[in-house]
């Protein structure tokens, strides 16, 4: 695992299975999965809300999140924000859940099931079989 590195090349080979990622710094090396850790997700934002500094309740936001979690139970809680983090923050057991977004965004209801035989068929089709490899095993 290199972290703060910038990639200079991520060549797939498809024969083993395996990426070769070579960095700026020359390291080179070789992996099943490659994990891009960039975009509006390495740095956070809070945007300014009125009102904000007399809130007397908890506030986290989920680049901050506590590594010892949060008991969200009984309690009315609001997400600002429908981000893949901000839908994942809701939870199922607090008494009351209301969430604020600026611009519609498309928001699928995560639907966990099994991959069907079917699907790993037309995810292989769609040149997806890295990551089929990865459900596979």
């Amino acid at each position: 695992v290199y972290f703060n590195s910038h990639v200079k090349e991520a060549i797939w080979d498809f024969e083993a299975g395996k990426w070769t990622v070579v960095t700026a710094d020359g390291k080179q090396a070789r992996a099943c999965f490659l994990l891009l850790c960039t975009g509006i997700g390495s740095s956070y934002y809070v945007p300014e809300i009125k009102g904000f500094s007399s809130f007397k309740g908890a506030c986290h936001h989920t680049s901050r999140w506590p590594h010892k979690g949060v008991d969200l139970g009984g309690k009315c809680v609001g997400v600002i924000g429908t981000g893949a983090t901000g839908v994942q923050s809701h939870s199922r057991s607090c008494s009351h859940r209301w969430t604020s977004h600026r611009l519609p965004a498309y928001s699928q209801p995560c639907s966990s099931h099994e991959t069907t035989p079917r699907e790993f068929q037309l995810a292989a089709a769609d040149g997806r079989r890295p990551l089929l490899r990865f459900l596979q095993n």
